[in-house]
Parts: C-alpha cells; structure tokens; sequence
C-alpha cells in the first residue's frame, strides 16, 4: 500500500476561524514534527506528508523505517490506525537528523479506526475517550504519549494556553471542535491552528513557475526573495488578482527574471522561525512595504 489509508485532516488558520461556542471546543498542543498516519497491525506502517512540494497538501508518502524501539511501543497499541506527530529534538527539521534517531517519540492525536472499526465519523470528544482509555492500559513508555488537551470555556483559555507553549519553545496551538467528526484529507474549520509568526523584509530577485500538479498558474506563481543577509526565499503570488497585475506589468518578449518593473520592490513576508539550515521556515506573503 503507497497511500495511507486515511488522510490526514488540516487545520485552518485563527483568521479564518468562526466560533461561536467555546465550550464546544478543545486544545492541543500543535507539536513541531513530522505528522504521521500509523496503522498497527501484523506489522506498523507508517505515512507522512511530502514537505517542500506546493502540490502534496492532500498526498502521503510511505515511511521506509521507523526506530527499532519505537515500532516496538507503537506494537503495544491495539490494532488501528492514529494520526498523531513524530518528533525529535526542538523542530521538524531534528527529525531527520541521524544523530537523534534515539530521541524520536510519537505524540498521538487521534485515533481512526480501532479494533471495532472506523471511528472518523465519531465525534472528537468520542475519539478522545477511546484514545484515553487505550492509554491507561499500556506501560509507561518514552517513545509514545498522548498528546493532553483540554477543554475551552472563553478566549482567554486560549491566549494563556498559547502563551505557556510559546514561552517553552513550542510551536502553537490545535484548536479541535469537540462535536466535530474527522474529515480526511480536507482542510476543516473544525479543525484551527494558533502559530506564532515573525516577519521579515525582502527585495524581490525574480519569479518562478508554480509546482502544482493540477493548475498551472504561469511563470509568476511564486515570488522569488532575498534580505538584507543574502538569504534567499520564495512565497506564493498573494492572489489571482495580484498575478494578473504581474503578467500586465511583464516587459513582452523579456525575462521576468530580469527586467520585470516589479524587481528590487520590498515585500513583508510572515515565517514560523528562520534557521541556518531551513531557512525561513513556513514563510508567506504579507503585504508590499510600499502599499
């Protein structure tokens, strides 16, 4: 099997988010990692999303091996299928790194399927308990952890909840709507991320094709970036709106590379974190510094 067989459900920013009840909802913690599908078995086989590929939002690719010790606790689960995050180290880049392979620990979320069969239609809060429960059986274990979460009452919850993930490091927040059933592969406002972002200015050094696989959105889908330092960068073009001004803008017959009016404009980008060698990590448009 190359994909698994479920996909996993993505969040929508805080932005876009429409909660009328607090106390229909719950937080996690959204961990740094890599986001993994797991099905316990006869064997464990393991799926993550592609990184770095504008076009996998909705793909998994098959994990070739996972840690001796931890398909050792991950055989401890009952047979199922968990959507949770494998971690090592601080960030998801620490994940690949050989010298902590002995550090690697999956964080479970969610469960969706269990001895009993498909629990994506249940509730959260049903899935949850399942979860739970299957936890206060097994030993102690390094390697496996339920991710804890607890339940809403305002948005102060909220912002002190963040704020204590923030002040240790972490990465932000999963808002979960605790009616909600699970919805594979889609982007769902059930479903709300809370992240810390930081901002930066860049100077526009050129543009580039798209890498989506089923709309080509032409040659100035992605801005490409450079600051003050010389690091480099792209984002994707803000809108369709925003294309059509570049494509109006393009000298006919030149290289967009080269003498587009648009070369050298300063352009605000947001990031999750920079590091010497991931760069900008998660960067996104924001906003032309001249507008």
């Amino acid at each position: 099997m190359t994909e698994a067989p479920f996909k996993p459900m993505l969040a929508v920013p805080m932005s876009k988010a429409k909660i009328l009840d607090w106390l229909d909802w719950a937080i996690e913690e959204k961990y740094d990692g890599w986001r993994l599908i797991v099905e316990v078995a006869q064997t464990i086989t393991a799926w993550t999303r592609p990184r770095q590929h504008a076009g996998a939002e909705g793909k998994t690719m098959l994990v070739q091996a996972l840690p001796v010790h931890l398909v050792r606790d991950l055989s401890r689960l009952p047979y199922g299928v968990y959507d949770g995050e494998l971690m090592s180290g601080v960030t998801s880049s620490d994940v690949s790194r050989l010298d902590l392979v002995d550090q690697k620990r999956f964080v479970v979320f969610d469960v969706l399927r269990s001895t009993a069969g498909s629990t994506a239609m249940l509730a959260y809060d049903q899935r949850r308990a399942i979860l739970e429960t299957i936890f206060q059986t097994l030993p102690q274990s390094v390697a496996l952890h339920l991710a804890p979460n607890m339940a809403l009452t305002c948005l102060d919850d909220v912002s002190d909840f963040v704020k204590a993930v923030w002040a240790r490091g972490g990465e932000g927040a999963i808002l979960k709507q605790r009616t909600a059933r699970y919805f594979p592969g889609k982007r769902s406002p059930v479903f709300v991320k809370v992240k810390k972002l930081q901002t930066a200015v860049c100077t526009v050094v050129g543009f580039a094709h798209g890498r989506g696989e089923k709309v080509d959105r032409g040659p100035f889908a992605m801005v490409l970036l450079q600051d003050a330092k010389g690091n480099a960068t792209s984002v994707k073009t803000r809108n369709d709106a925003e294309l059509a001004a570049f494509a109006k803008a393009a000298i006919r017959g030149a290289n967009p590379n080269e003498q587009h009016p648009a070369l050298g404009r300063k352009l605000r980008i947001e990031y999750q974190d920079f590091t010497p060698t991931d760069g900008y990590r998660h960067p996104r448009w924001d906003r032309f510094e001249d507008e």
